[in-house]
């Protein structure tokens, strides 16, 4: 079974005109936001063994705060910047991790809208349809998706395959209305 941890960046910052979006910083609520989300991906207890993610500033400032709770004794899982994972559509995200080494059986990937949701969506399985629930309409910045595949290997990974495992985001897990 593979394991992909789905994680969009945290909250950024519109703050400073002008800015190249790629080069755009958190917000005061990203900074929040993303720890709360750490301690929450360290309780469900599916540490990833590989961390993908796009180059952009916000997403590696949301790995950053996503790692302290994340590394383990050995230092923690290899990360790997893919600048294929900025803005990308959904054929992009099944590209990157069809290539995805085979002992990585748990991945996280950071990525941005709407390409990593729409990505998500596809990759559960049809039957799936009623335990998506909000995540259908709703994947904001910090949520992120837990979805199981029944292959052994990235590269047989197919659209439609996915169970869901978990979903949060910050307000679920502040108990505020979606």
């Amino acid at each position: 079974m593979l394991t992909l941890i789905a994680f969009r960046h945290a909250k950024s910052s519109w703050a400073m005109p002008g800015m190249e979006d790629f080069d755009r910083p958190l917000a005061e609520r990203g900074l929040r936001d993303a720890p709360q989300m750490a301690a929450w991906l360290v309780e469900t207890g599916r540490g990833p063994d590989l961390i993908v993610s796009s180059p952009s500033q916000r997403t590696r400032e949301t790995l950053d705060l996503l790692m302290g709770p994340l590394k383990a004794e050995d230092g923690g899982p290899k990360v790997r910047y893919e600048a294929s994972l900025y803005l990308p559509g959904p054929a992009d995200i099944h590209y990157c991790l069809r290539h995805i080494e085979n002992d990585a059986k748990t991945v996280l990937l950071v990525s941005h809208n709407p390409g990593l949701h729409e990505a998500v969506l596809q990759f559960l399985a049809a039957e799936e349809e009623h335990a998506a629930g909000s995540l259908r309409s709703h994947y904001p910045t910090a949520a992120c998706a837990i979805i199981e595949f029944p292959a052994s290997s990235w590269k047989d990974l197919s659209w439609g395959t996915g169970r869901l495992a978990a979903y949060m985001h910050p307000k679920m897990l502040a108990g505020e209305p979606v």
